[in-house]
């Protein structure tokens, strides 16, 4: 590679090609990290064993880390991947996730954290939380409409819609307002360095 004295000092000289080449590295380290951050949250998922017994708990460490990957990388479906990752990575038997819901759950709030970072257009905390708390709210809707419409059971619905709705409501904000804050920390170390 050619070098060129610029100001006294030497300096690499930059190609097209060059540019080219590290935006692809950039895209193949953002892609990397959302699968890992997906990978994670399974793992997590059968590891911490919160003493809370309240329905959409794991939403803390699930919405943390999706909304931290959705604030660190700036790619259109950053979210979804990170939940299809999630997804895939339930399928490994070691986790004990027998549960088709769960995966599309995780599916289901990907779109939806998606959908809404693109078109609601406010990036303040407060407003970045309720949109993970929404996406983590998905889960006991769609399983209100399941057991509603196709008379399918499940455990978290037994006492109605209201208190699951709320308390997903509430695990998602605290989560994703965790994943917000630690993702902006993270831009602007990104940017000091």
């Amino acid at each position: 590679m050619k070098t060129e004295a610029a100001a006294g000092a030497w300096s690499e000289k930059k190609s097209s090609s060059n540019i080219e080449a590290g935006a692809g590295a950039a895209q193949t380290r953002q892609l990397l990290l959302l699968i890992g951050l997906g990978a994670a949250i399974p793992v997590l998922h059968a590891l911490l064993h919160w003493p809370l017994r309240l329905p959409g708990h794991h939403g803390l460490e699930y919405m943390a880390l999706m909304m931290f990957g959705r604030t660190v990388v700036s790619h259109r479906w950053a979210a979804l991947t990170i939940a299809a990752s999630a997804a895939a990575t339930s399928f490994i038997p070691v986790f004990g996730f027998n549960e088709l819901g769960m995966r599309f759950s995780f599916l289901l709030a990907g779109v939806t954290v998606d959908l809404l970072y693109r078109y609601v257009p406010w990036r303040n905390p407060v407003v970045l939380a309720a949109m993970s708390a929404l996406a983590h709210a998905t889960k006991p809707l769609w399983k209100w409409v399941a057991a509603s419409g196709w008379n399918l059971k499940f455990g978290s619905m037994a006492s109605g819609l209201g208190f699951p709705l709320m308390t997903h409501l509430c695990f998602g904000f605290v989560g994703g307002m965790i994943g917000v804050l630690l993702g902006r920390a993270t831009n602007r170390m990104l940017k000091r360095a």
